[in-house]
């Protein structure tokens, strides 16, 4: 059963990778920051399997006109990479603000961070960094290609700040259209 419930997912993934990179997104009006607190209530249970602390600060945000499944999705997998990246007793903070016309979301994590020559390549469908801190951990590869191609299908942009040993930090900045 795990193993259909993880190919059922692999599948999801990959037909809504694709959707997104051939097609105009559907954008209604979404309220991010309420998106954000139904799903850090969501993955509480999560993190304290994990022995994890999931902090979240999340301001208010006006309305942000964007597809709300994709955007659910792209911030689901960062806070999943970062709780499953970051051993029993660490912590996973989440923040969320806005700065001038941009929303800005923030996933910090004290996990075994992600080495500098694959700062790029983990946002291509199926890369995996494969070494022996992150070898252990069960995944395809393409959440990240999610959330990358997502963030720019709304004109924003995705960045990460990484050390090894001591964490990452995934920045995404969503843009209000003007007018």
């Amino acid at each position: 059963m795990r193993n259909t419930r993880q190919l059922s997912l692999i599948l999801n993934n990959l037909l809504y990778l694709q959707e997104v990179r051939s097609s105009e997104i559907r954008r209604t009006p979404i309220i991010i920051h309420d998106t954000l607190r139904q799903l850090i209530a969501e993955m509480q249970s999560v993190a304290r399997t994990a022995e994890l602390e999931l902090v979240a600060t999340i301001a208010p945000t006006g309305a942000f006109s964007g597809d709300s499944i994709g955007l659910g999705q792209a911030f689901r997998a960062l806070i999943d990479n970062a709780i499953k990246f970051t051993p029993a007793g660490g912590r996973v903070v989440v923040q969320v603000s806005e700065q001038g016309r941009n929303i800005i979301l923030r996933v910090e994590d004290n996990g075994i961070g992600i080495a500098a020559e694959h700062h790029q390549k983990i946002f291509v469908p199926f890369y995996r960094v494969d070494d022996s801190l992150a070898r252990p951990y069960a995944g395809a590869g393409l959440g990240l290609a999610i959330v990358k191609h997502v963030v720019e299908a709304h004109d924003g942009s995705v960045s990460l700040s990484s050390t090894p040993g001591q964490g990452s930090c995934f920045t995404v900045v969503l843009p209000r259209p003007a007018g």
